[in-house]
């Protein structure tokens, strides 16, 4: 499994395209105009890959803004958790975007993460959805058991973690999630939303945000 980071958009988002073979799933494809999709699309038709599938972490805007055209041109599948629902709903009116001049996000349906492990593009590339609400309601990480790898979106970064005071978070619920990540293999790889990449322990250590 090879795990590709590429910065998207003002906030600097990472999208995640984690590819093998000829397959390939995109995590949090944000962006803020057509020069991510474009950009990603372009990768995809360089690397002779086919997308499998487009991973929500949660669902504010910064993270989801090329989600529908990529779905549009690709007719990949778009997981994530139904809690965040309400988000998309606001975006699309543009009340959350207009925070950093985000236009509104387009639409889109999506199949709810379920606790089950779920196959990726072959049999090898498992990930279980771990529910890990206080920055959003639906923030969601995806684990990778077999290759160390977790996935965080806005719940934990290198030495900080994800803020609180946007539409229904909750700092109760994300000390409680960070709790339940912080459980992992202390060599787990995270892969945040922002930021670079970082493990368990040494935010377990280190983060300065966390009580130890």
């Amino acid at each position: 499994m090879i795990i590709e980071t590429f910065p998207l958009g003002p906030l600097e988002t990472n999208c995640y395209i984690i590819h093998d073979d000829n397959a390939a799933s995109i995590i949090d494809p944000g962006g803020n105009d057509s020069s991510a999709l474009t950009f990603l699309l372009s990768f995809l038709e360089k690397k002779d890959l086919t997308l499998h599938s487009i991973l929500c972490t949660h669902l504010h805007y910064d993270h989801i803004f090329s989600v529908a055209s990529l779905h549009e041109k690709t007719k990949a599948p778009i997981y994530a958790h139904d809690s965040d629902a309400f988000l998309l709903k606001i975006q699309s009116n543009s009340s959350l975007s207009n925070m950093w001049n985000f236009p509104p996000v387009e639409p889109f349906s999506w199949i709810n993460f379920t606790k089950e492990k779920t196959n990726l593009f072959n049999k090898d590339v498992i990930y279980t959805p771990i529910h890990t609400p206080g920055h959003t309601p639906g923030s969601t990480c995806l684990y990778f058991e077999t290759f160390n790898a977790l996935f965080t979106g806005d719940l934990l970064f290198y030495h900080s973690v994800g803020r609180t005071d946007l539409p229904r978070g909750n700092p109760q619920e994300l000390a409680t999630s960070i709790d339940t990540v912080f459980k992992l293999p202390k060599n787990t790889v995270v892969y945040p939303g922002h930021g670079p990449t970082t493990t368990i322990e040494e935010e377990q250590k280190n983060n300065p945000f966390v009580n130890h």
